[in-house]
């Protein structure tokens, strides 16, 4: 998607997530010459959410070009509010209330440079819930949407429940 369109077919969310407030992505790494510009969307229609950033060029890893690492912790941090968002809105998984999950797999494919500086979209969807798996993918394209920075695919895992303690039962 481009930039256009996904300010006219998504939801921009308000402001960020509070459990994410504190982390890295939208705390530590803002700022003038890091991530620059953030907008959030979402999509429960077809279990999506979009980040539309500009990233500065203290980023960098070869002068001018963001950083490999940057590209994935982006996408990570994406997937993280896709599953946040999105899998509570699914009523066909044992998931539906889980209020966590993990990364167990990140695969980014890197297309071409990134360069600093410019709007980037990352864009993330849940193709997939097996049990406590939630498969999902995404890209990040130039805010015209015509050049494929990078795509990604990530495996997040939801925690197993805890016994309650009177199904345990004494001294167990």
């Amino acid at each position: 998607r481009d930039f256009a369109s996904v300010r006219a077919a998504m939801e921009r969310m308000d402001t960020t997530p509070a459990y994410k407030r504190m982390g890295a992505w939208h705390n530590t790494m803002r700022g003038e010459g890091l991530v620059e510009e953030m907008e959030l969307y979402t999509d429960a229609g077809d279990r999506s959410v979009a980040g539309v950033y500009r990233l500065g060029c203290s980023l960098c890893g070869h002068k001018g070009l963001i950083h490999g690492g940057i590209t994935a912790m982006a996408f990570d941090d994406l997937f993280g509010t896709c599953f946040y968002t999105q899998v509570k809105r699914d009523t066909k998984g044992k998931i539906e209330s889980s209020p966590s999950a993990f990364t167990a797999n990140l695969d980014v494919n890197y297309r071409t440079p990134l360069p600093c500086g410019t709007r980037v979209i990352f864009s993330a969807k849940i193709d997939r819930i097996e049990g406590r798996k939630i498969f999902m993918s995404g890209t990040a394209t130039s805010e015209s949407g015509e050049v494929r920075y990078a795509d990604s695919t990530a495996l997040f895992i939801t925690p197993r429940k805890k016994k309650k303690e009177e199904e345990k039962g004494p001294g167990k």
